[in-house]
C-alpha cells in the first residue's frame, strides 16, 4: 500500500472555493500536495500552493485532517489530509491558471461539490458548513527549514 501525507487548502471567494482537477482525472480535490520529509505542514502547504498556483497565502487556521485509501492501476493508497483555511488574492473574478501542465483550476459553488465529484468525501462536509468559525487545533514542534 503506498501512503500519501499531503496538505490542502481552502481557498474561498463568499460561497465559493478554489478546486484543482488533473488533466486526466474525473475528480477535483482542494489545492496542495505532498508534504516532504522532515518538512513543516504550513511550510509545505505555501510552497505547494505557489508551486502550482504562483500565489502566495497566509495560513489562517488548521480545519481538520481527513484519511481516504483508494485503489487504482497502481494498487491500495492510504493518504492522511492535512485541510487548512487560507487567504490569498485569488478572487473567483480572475482566470486562475495552473503553474504546471498536469493540473487546471476552478471556482465551484459550495453546493455543486457532487457535480464536480470532489474528493475525498469528507471535504464536502467542510465546505458546505456555514460556521466558519470552527477552529480545529494543530501544533507542529517541526523546525522550519
Amino acid at each position: 500500500m503506498k501512503f500519501h501525507y499531503v496538505v490542502r487548502a481552502l481557498i474561498q471567494d463568499g460561497d465559493y472555493f478554489l478546486v484543482a482537477k488533473h488533466i486526466k482525472g474525473q475528480n477535483t480535490f482542494l489545492p496542495g500536495g505532498h508534504v516532504e520529509k522532515g518538512e513543516q505542514a504550513e511550510i509545505a502547504l505555501k510552497r505547494e500552493i505557489l508551486e502550482e498556483l504562483g500565489a502566495l497565502v497566509e495560513v489562517k487556521s488548521f480545519l481538520g485532517a481527513l484519511e481516504a485509501q483508494w485503489k487504482d492501476d497502481e494498487g491500495m493508497h492510504a493518504e492522511i489530509d492535512l485541510i487548512f483555511y487560507v487567504q490569498s488574492n485569488l478572487k473567483r473574478e480572475q482566470d486562475v491558471k495552473s503553474q504546471e501542465d498536469h493540473l487546471t483550476f476552478s471556482w465551484i459553488h459550495k453546493e455543486e461539490c457532487e457535480k464536480f465529484n470532489l474528493l475525498p468525501l469528507g471535504v464536502r462536509d467542510l465546505v458546505q458548513e456555514d460556521d466558519s468559525s470552527y477552529n480545529a487545533f494543530w501544533r507542529s514542534n517541526m523546525e522550519s527549514m
